[in-house]
């Protein structure tokens, strides 16, 4: 398609500016842009809808079932190694930040056969007391004490979502299987801490 359209650029460019017929140049350069319009469009399609560049077949398969649920993310990395990365919208409202990277973690401590490459990160405060006990729900679990800044690595969105509720539910006295409800309640409880790090 490349080819035709230059080809055809090549013929209009001759015919406007060797013959006395300028208008039928100018229609034959009209056409050959339009070509390379359409497949400049197509190939920008085909580059926004897959990470054609990502080597890994559990990321792959993931980014397709994000992309389905949360549209195309806001930040995009298409080559081998590379990441994507949602931030919270209106269809994503649990997470801060979903992190999909191009990798296959093997979690070592079991002989569960999922392979990792799903960061989920979340602003929440954890009582220095619990920590401990939240920390050993899970070997995927990291907390960043100064930031407050919850990662679950994981292998899909429910996983995630199933390991979040566990640690929200030891943080806060009032419990419910609704996810954002708890999310809620546990910013309620804690919001001098989650002002602390928004706005200093």
């Amino acid at each position: 398609m490349i080819i035709s359209s230059f080809i055809i650029f090549t013929i209009g460019l001759y015919v406007f500016s060797e013959t006395k017929y300028k208008i039928a140049g100018i229609v034959i350069l009209c056409i050959a842009l339009n070509i390379f319009a359409n497949y400049y469009k197509l190939y920008n399609i085909k580059e926004s809808n897959q990470m054609s560049k990502w080597i890994h077949v559990s990321p792959l398969k993931l980014y397709d079932d994000l992309a389905t649920l949360y549209n195309f993310p806001d930040y995009r990395i298409n080559k081998k190694g590379g990441l994507v990365i949602w931030n919270k919208s209106s269809k994503q409202q649990i997470y801060d930040e979903i992190i999909l990277r191009d990798e296959e973690i093997q979690n070592s401590n079991n002989n569960d056969p999922r392979l990792f490459c799903l960061y989920l990160n979340i602003l929440i405060y954890i009582p220095k007391k619990l920590l401990s006990k939240i920390l050993d729900i899970s070997t995927r679990i990291n907390y960043n004490r100064i930031n407050y800044i919850l990662t679950i690595n994981t292998y899909s969105i429910k996983d995630g979502d199933k390991l979040l509720l566990q640690i929200l539910q030891i943080i806060n006295n009032n419990k419910t299987d609704n996810l954002l409800q708890q999310i809620k309640l546990n910013k309620n409880n804690n919001k001098l801490y989650l002002e602390r790090k928004v706005y200093y």
